[in-house]
Formats: C-alpha cells, structure tokens, sequence
C-alpha cells in the first residue's frame, strides 16, 4: 500500500508504503532492480532469504531495520500461524520495482549471494 507516490499526488525522487504478509505465507523470490530498499518492522517476525540458493538467512522483528540491496534476490517468509507482519518500506526510487524471479532460481543459479545490513 503506498503512502508516499505519485498516486497520492506527491512528487518525490523517493517511495513509500506499508507491507503486510499474513500468517503462514511467504512472497517469491525476487528483488527491486535498482532500487535500495529500507524497511522498518512495525509488527509481527519475518524470515528473509537470500544468497547461494537462498541459504542465507535473517530474523526480524517489530522494531528492527533492514536494508535491502538494489538487485539482492530474495524472499519473506512470516513463520507465525497467527500474526502478519507489517513493514515500513521506502524506496530509492519514485516507482516501486519488484521482479519476481521463477520458483526454482536458487536450484539453478548459484551465484545469487549478497548481504543484507539488519538493526
């Protein structure tokens, strides 16, 4: 959902918005192009993968920071069976980039590595 973009009528270099997966469901792998992605964890605890085959891994949860490379594949995951989670996210750039990449990426690339900064 976005907060900040064009759509709402403000004119900014930058994106802004909320992010919400529900409980037991995880998005695609993919990444934003472009795009450095900042994110703030309002709510809730997510898994994100990323690197060789998706084996690396962090944990984050209400309050913490995330950074999120331009063109870094990965994916969320809400490992709760109850509660979503809710991101704060803003972005480099005035339109939001998200490429999904197919199911099986990480079984057929593995030089998708990359690091991610969490506060």
């Amino acid at each position: 959902m976005s907060a900040i973009s064009a759509v709402q009528g403000v004119v900014s270099s930058m994106w802004a918005g909320l992010f919400l997966v529900e409980p037991s469901a995880k998005t695609g792998i993919h990444h934003h192009g472009e795009q450095e992605t900042i994110v703030y964890v309002l709510e809730g605890e997510a898994l994100v993968r990323w690197g060789d085959r998706g084996k690396q891994s962090v944990t984050v949860r209400a309050g913490d920071f995330l950074h999120v490379p331009s063109w870094l594949p990965h994916q969320e995951l809400n490992p709760s069976d109850d509660h979503p989670f809710r991101w704060i996210v803003v972005r480099s750039t005035p339109d939001p980039i998200v490429v999904n990449l197919p199911d099986d990426f990480w079984t057929k690339d593995p030089e998708t590595s990359g690091t991610f900064e969490s506060t």
